[in-house]
């Protein structure tokens, strides 16, 4: 099986947004009797708006995973900088995101070979801080490329879904 990463062109905005929302549905899989379908068409217009802008500025960059030549997955990486510090002297940050692969897919290296690309990616532009969200079905995989816990980050306020509730 050839698996090939590219990135989405500015003009396959509308296959990213089919991509995001697939990955969305299935994360937010145990919980969508919850969300109403006027919040999933909200989710929808302002991730296209957020697509439009940061895909055309660089902030936001879409990847798509070939398998075969067709897409079987997809991933995104925030590109943003911080103030320069010791551990990040360039200020350059990374943020790994909507890593996915259809389920009839996994098992096949694509969410590898996607992970890879993304940080090669990262590191071609002089990044150096690459940091991820998981869930507990992919931690293993990230530990074994590289990636470890990160302590001292907190969040303010209470998010709507408690870990346990959603897949992720």
């Amino acid at each position: 099986m050839d698996i090939n990463i590219r990135q989405a062109a500015p003009d396959e905005l509308e296959t990213v947004l089919i991509w995001r929302m697939e990955t969305l549905r299935e994360v937010f899989a145990p919980v969508d009797h919850l969300i109403d379908d006027a919040e999933w068409a909200a989710i929808e217009e302002n991730t296209r708006a957020y697509y439009r802008q940061t895909m055309q500025s660089g902030e936001h960059i879409a990847y798509l995973a070939l398998l075969d030549g067709m897409i079987v997955g997809c991933g995104g990486v925030c590109v943003h900088r911080e103030l320069p510090s010791p551990d990040n002297l360039g200020g350059g940050c990374a943020y790994l995101m909507n890593i996915y692969t259809k389920a009839r897919y996994r098992g096949h290296g694509v969410a590898t070979a996607l992970i890879r690309h993304m940080i090669e990616q990262a590191q071609a532009q002089g990044i150096s801080k690459i940091y991820l969200e998981t869930s507990f079905d992919a931690e293993r995989l990230y530990r074994s490329m590289g990636f470890r816990d990160m302590d001292g980050y907190m969040m303010l306020g209470e998010s709507r879904w408690r870990p346990e509730d959603i897949r992720r």
